[in-house]
């Protein structure tokens, strides 16, 4: 049988930023990254949250919808989508579809 072997390779490269409390107003990490990435058109941003974090932070939602308030050129999506933590969600289907169709969704 004759065939073609082909191989190909991405490279990705990001920086990690690392911080503590960085919805707090008078940390500008974050919002100094979104400004360096801002273009003509308004930039959605989804939030997708453990549900262990959440529990151990009471008040993150309220505080990621405060920091981004005033941040031009984007726009916090309605729902901030709290999930399972732990290694059942990482093999969850429903898990899966469920967080394709908010990202389809927004």
């Amino acid at each position: 049988m004759d065939y073609l072997q082909q191989n190909f390779s991405v490279r990705f490269e990001y920086k990690v930023f690392l911080t503590d409390d960085i919805f707090n107003p008078t940390n500008n990490i974050f919002r100094d990254f979104l400004i360096s990435q801002q273009s003509d058109a308004v930039k959605k941003l989804f939030f997708v949250v453990d549900s262990g974090v959440v529990e151990h932070h009471p008040q993150l939602q309220k505080q990621i919808k405060s920091y981004l308030e005033n941040i031009p050129g984007f726009s916090l999506v309605s729902e901030i989508l709290i999930v399972p933590g732990g290694e059942a969600a990482q093999n969850d289907d429903a898990l899966f579809y469920q967080l394709v169709e908010a990202v389809d969704k927004y």
